[in-house]
């Protein structure tokens, strides 16, 4: 039952911001090109809140402690649970909707794409490696960097400011 909840969970989502079905899982099939070592299986795309909930009840959480990790994973974008796969992809979060019109409608929808990787490649640390705060930040600020000084990644400097900001706050 729990492989047949998560091939559900893997089908195109379809959301306001996405356009298509095809939107953000398309987006997250290019992001991953670029980001090789996070495999397509380990990422889950939620197409709303509440389906998560079958993760967490598989997982032995109880109603109310399930019910609890929902409202605190609500505004986020991409997370992990206790940092273990799978990484989810929150299609309704601001941020995420924000990507796939950059994606979809954008000039540089390959470099929107690379955004996406570095959010993923974020969560992929945290579950990959149980890498706390301030080391998926600095990975996933030296990805973005990287690109960056590669010329490959052009529209992301206010982006890589904040999470710049972001380290200095939580990591000093």
């Amino acid at each position: 039952m729990r492989l047949l909840i998560l091939l559900f969970l893997l089908l195109p989502v379809c959301s306001p911001a996405t356009d298509s079905p095809i939107g953000l899982a398309g987006l997250i099939k290019e992001a991953l090109s670029v980001a090789p070592e996070i495999k397509p299986g380990q990422v889950v795309i939620l197409s709303s809140e509440s389906a998560l909930l079958p993760y967490l009840r598989s997982w032995g959480y109880s109603r109310a402690v399930a019910s609890q990790t929902l409202q605190e994973v609500r505004s986020l974008a991409e997370f992990t649970i206790d940092h273990h796969f799978p990484i989810f992809v929150n299609a309704s979060s601001v941020h995420v909707q924000r990507i796939v019109r950059s994606w979809t409608h954008g000039a540089f929808p390959g470099q929107a794409a690379r955004v996406m990787a570095s959010d993923l490649y974020h969560e992929y640390l945290h579950a990959q490696y149980a890498a706390g705060e301030c080391a998926a930040l600095e990975g996933q600020l030296n990805l973005l960097t990287r690109w960056r000084d590669q010329g490959i990644l052009t529209i992301a400097e206010p982006y890589i400011a904040t999470k710049q900001s972001a380290l200095l706050k939580e990591c000093q």
